[in-house]
């Protein structure tokens, strides 16, 4: 949100020409940016706030069905869609920014853990081809992360690729994996990079997947563990008894904006 670097930006979006781009911290002063890519992204659904949580999501694919949920906390919303292929088949991908432990604010990881974890319980009931990613605030091998690739059988990509570490973008040092893209067993990897930088705290990241259900069986998720089940309800207990949070899941807010030519919007 603090990245004056618009043009930019949008430059490396669109050299890098993904099929879906997943932005976090978009406020108002980003929304030129995003429609100066309309030509490229006829499809964008753009949630912008003021409180580093706004999110848009860009595909030159369509969208057949698409929501803006609010897993733990009213004002930190994800956007959670179905996308149609070129071959017709559809497959799931979600961008997601929960808020971080702030020890200044007084805030600690209780939101961000329930988040993860209703994420992974609810994506371990879906068997169809599933892309999550953003900002996690949490680094790949924490407890947190680790158990939601054990509750919803994802797999990490950089597994044995290396960590790429995305932020802080502007120190040389102490750098940290915050920023993520799991997929479900469906996909296999074609590539994986870390962008230039854009300007923002966080460098972006690029993943290039191919669709291939028959090789799922082949890939192994993290081995679930006899206590993940209890751990996963400690921590939504935690959120529950929290002064901080309100769970709620709501549907398509009318204040985001919606640019849609095709399918439907549930």
């Amino acid at each position: 949100m603090e990245n004056d670097e618009f043009d930019h930006w949008s430059k490396v979006v669109r050299q890098t020409d993904a099929d879906v781009v997943i932005a976090a911290e978009i406020d108002q002063r980003w929304k030129a940016s995003l429609d100066g890519l309309k030509s490229i992204y006829p499809h964008q659904i753009v949630y912008p706030q003021d409180n580093w949580y706004g999110m848009a999501m860009l595909s030159r694919l369509p969208f057949r069905e698409s929501e803006i949920r609010f897993r733990v906390q009213d004002d930190v919303p994800s956007i959670d869609t179905m996308i149609e292929l070129p071959s017709g088949e559809a497959i799931r991908v979600i961008g997601v920014h929960p808020r971080p432990p702030e020890p200044i604010r007084d805030n600690d990881a209780t939101a961000r853990d329930a988040e993860l974890v209703l994420w992974g319980k609810e994506l371990a009931e879906d068997h169809r081809p599933i892309v999550i990613g953003g900002d996690l605030n949490d680094v790949a091998w924490s407890p947190s992360t680790r158990l939601f690739l054990r509750l919803s059988q994802l797999l990490d990509p950089r597994r044995g690729r290396g960590f790429y570490n995305t932020f802080h973008a502007d120190h040389l040092w102490m750098r940290f994996p915050l920023d993520h893209v799991f997929h479900s067993p469906h996909f296999t990897i074609r590539g994986l990079k870390r962008l230039e930088h854009v300007g923002s705290d966080h460098f972006p990241i690029l993943i290039d997947l191919q669709l291939q259900p028959v090789l799922k069986d082949e890939q192994e998720p993290l081995e679930e563990k006899a206590k993940d089940e209890k751990e996963a309800e400690l921590k939504l207990q935690r959120a529950a008894e929290s002064d901080e949070i309100e769970a709620v899941t709501t549907p398509l807010s009318s204040h985001a904006e919606i640019l849609h030519s095709g399918g439907q919007l549930g």
